[in-house]
């Protein structure tokens, strides 16, 4: 969009009709401030008299959140980079305007997404391909008792137990650097010493063309669970024991 220095539309591209729904006849003549919501309108004049003043090429409101008016009265995220123009009729004003609608939804998943993870009672923790921790949350902090600092650079070795043989990491890698996703029962250990076991789902992150970038890993405590099944085993055992040596005595 084109203005002269009274803020009047002077050009508009087909572009410009596509995203505002205003024909170019509708638009030409008319004010700038047209385009901008009813609560922006008297200081964007403000503004507009300041640029005028000293025009140079910059973002309109690099740390605010602007807003665009559509002719159906409906309103969308933009960002605005605008530019003095020099012409025989005086000094111009250009204009470009980006419809930002996708990407402040995609930010807003990605805070939606980044505050469930911040969240969940899970353990969590991001590494590159190679490995190597570049994100734990809260929950993995309270579970393994490292902190973010402690663990931030280090890799997934730093819970080891030594009770996995090594054909079972092996495993592991073949399956994820595939790109498929892994999922096993773990036991680990805790910086205390302490060991735990845990329900854990790695899934690889590829990027567009179909290469692992990073792996997610999630896992739930489930040393409750693990040591109870463990002794009803070693009861059911003991009793089976106990009823042979019954039946042995009364034969």
């Amino acid at each position: 969009v084109v203005v002269d220095e009274r803020g009047q539309i002077v050009l508009a591209n087909a572009q410009t009709e596509a995203m505002f729904g205003y024909t170019r006849a509708e638009l030409l003549g008319q004010s700038i401030e047209m385009l901008l919501p009813e609560r922006f309108r008297e200081a964007h004049v403000h503004h507009r008299a300041g640029y005028t003043a000293g025009p140079h090429i910059r973002q309109m409101g690099a740390d605010l959140q602007l807003s665009a008016l559509r002719k159906d009265g409906g309103e969308f995220p933009v960002d605005i980079v605008i530019s003095p123009l020099a012409t025989k009729e005086g000094l111009q004003t250009i204009a470009v305007v980006r419809d930002i609608t996708e990407r402040k939804q995609a930010e807003a998943e990605r805070r939606k997404l980044a505050s469930a993870v911040e969240q969940t009672a899970d353990n969590v923790f991001i590494t590159d391909r190679d490995g190597v921790i570049e994100y734990v949350n809260p929950a993995f902090e309270e579970s393994t008792g490292y902190s973010k600092e402690e663990t931030i650079g280090q890799t997934p070795r730093l819970l080891k137990s030594g009770e996995h043989v090594p054909q079972f990491y092996e495993k592991m890698w073949q399956v994820i650097l595939a790109g498929k996703v892994f999922r096993a029962t773990i036991k680990n250990r805790k910086k205390s010493g302490e060991l735990y076991y845990e329900e854990k789902t790695i899934t690889p992150l590829l990027d567009a063309q179909g290469n692992v970038t990073h792996f997610v890993s999630t896992g739930k405590d489930i040393t409750e669970r693990v040591l109870a099944e463990q002794e009803i085993r070693r009861r059911a055992e003991e009793f089976a024991a106990l009823y042979e040596t019954s039946r042995d005595l009364a034969g």
